[in-house]
Parts: C-alpha cells; structure tokens; sequence
C-alpha cells in the first residue's frame, strides 16, 4: 500500500473479515473439547457434527489466507 488507503475501506475489511475470523479461531477450542467428550461417551453423531463444524471453519480460515 501507499499510505493513501481509505479508512471507511480499512473498517469495513475488519468488521466483515477479520473479526469473523477471530471469533470462529476462538470458537475451535470449544468444539475439539465436545469432540473430545463426546467420542469418550461413544456420541458418535454429536462427534461427527462437532467435527465437521471444525473442518468448516479451519476451511474458511485457510480460503481468507488466500486473499
């Protein structure tokens, strides 16, 4: 960048990128712990859902690396 960026530009790329990313980066840890749990309590779909929530939001996380 030149030093010339848009403010109002800079605010809307954080509000809709890079707060999203920190919350669903925050959310990973509540979701492998209920994995954890609920594959020691043999919860196979309560696992598999928590697993594939995971799997999304490590997906989006690696695509918003690409931009």
């Amino acid at each position: 960048m030149d030093g010339n960026s848009n403010p109002d530009l800079v605010n809307v790329f954080e509000v809709f990128l890079v707060q999203p990313l920190s919350l669903s980066e925050i959310s990973i840890p509540d979701f492998l712990a209920r994995s954890i749990f609920s594959a020691q309590k043999a919860e196979t779909m309560v696992f598999y859902r928590n697993a594939q929530l995971i799997c999304c939001v490590l997906l989006q996380e690696f695509a918003g690396l690409k931009i």
